[in-house]
């Protein structure tokens, strides 16, 4: 029996992406990676077999570090986002003990801080909570990069007074979940996007406990890219738009979008998105972002048609209070904060 769990559990793993990406959304990793753990964590605990605990369970814990925002009062969105911090993510404390993982075990118990609701079933606290686990307050690298979903994030670090700016520019569902469809069937098969949005390009920044890029609700039904902050082409979103309820997989989706640079450092990134295949008729289609001096998010679009001459749209959705206008600049405020923009 104990063999059939095993392989079972093997095969789960060997399906999950390998970077700890989950392509639903940021809330919904509550629901498919805290099963994940706890899962492998119950079986340790019968058969004392401890070697299911792989670089990818280590990598959720990651990826999660990377989308809290500054603060911790926010996660990046993408995917179903109900601009909450999910729940059960006591699932990090046992990734944190299972790598001895003093610098994730000073996030988790931060972002507790913040929210213990979303740490709910306070039980699994109390048993996965390692405290011989010293926390280190040293936070991880400011800059990291996700390459099976195909997301970057530039910040300053954590705390309130930090800032931080995702892009995110990948296939629908990330690489893994289309390799898992081209090995049963090539285009012909359901694989779950469901939740899913025709999003490449998208840039998303947060400061000041505030979301100044916004992304569309859970409660959202019909699914468009004029509703991201990426681009239009001749008033045209990405392929796969305006699926209602649920997105839907297409054919060829796993060539829809990918990063081909990434550079981070302290202060500074640069990262390239190449999404020309998510349009009609676009033979380059570069989205370029840079991260400049800790203060700068600055983005060049390399764009060329294939069938002459085209009109493109800049997206960038704010629920701030615009002022400005697009020769001299926009300054976007919300309560005592705000940001600038620019069309240069």
């Amino acid at each position: 029996m104990y063999q059939f769990a095993e392989q079972e559990l093997q095969t789960l793993l060997s399906q999950l992406a390998p970077d700890g990406s989950q392509h639903e959304g940021s809330n919904y990793m509550s629901y498919g990676d805290e099963h994940v753990v706890r899962s492998i964590a119950m079986y340790e605990s019968v058969t004392n077999n401890s070697t299911l605990w792989n670089d990818t369970i280590h990598n959720i814990g990651l990826y999660k570090a990377y989308l809290y925002g500054p603060g911790y009062s926010r996660l990046a969105p993408y995917g179903d986002d109900s601009n909450a911090l999910g729940y059960f993510n006591n699932f990090l404390y046992e990734i944190a003990a299972k790598f001895h993982d003093a610098k994730l075990q000073a996030m988790i118990n931060d972002a507790y801080a913040v929210d213990s609701n979303s740490f709910s079933w306070h039980v699994w606290d109390f048993l996965y909570y390692d405290d011989s686990l010293v926390p280190d307050p040293t936070p991880y690298v400011p800059y990291q990069y996700f390459p099976d979903l195909e997301m970057a994030n530039f910040r300053t670090g954590w705390g309130n007074g930090d800032w931080s700016v995702s892009f995110k520019s990948g296939p629908v569902g990330g690489h893994k979940l289309n390799e898992w469809r081209d090995h049963i069937a090539p285009d012909g098969t359901y694989i779950n996007v469901a939740h899913d949005k025709p999003d490449a390009g998208n840039i998303y920044i947060e400061f000041a406990g505030k979301r100044w890029s916004e992304y569309p609700p859970y409660d959202k039904i019909d699914r468009w890219t004029k509703d991201m902050n990426s681009l239009l082409v001749d008033g045209a979103g990405q392929r796969g738009e305006g699926n209602l309820q649920f997105y839907q997989p297409y054919a060829n989706m796993r060539d829809l979008a990918s990063i081909s640079e990434f550079f981070g450092s302290p202060g500074y990134g640069y990262t390239t998105g190449d999404l020309h295949n998510g349009y009609v008729n676009m033979s380059r289609m570069n989205r370029n972002l840079l991260f400049v001096d800790s203060e700068y998010a600055i983005v060049y679009d390399d764009l060329v048609s294939s069938s002459g001459e085209r009109t493109y749209q800049f997206l960038y959705n704010s629920n701030g209070t615009w002022t400005g206008d697009a020769n001299s600049g926009y300054t976007i405020t919300q309560g005592v904060d705000s940001m600038q923009l620019f069309m240069l």
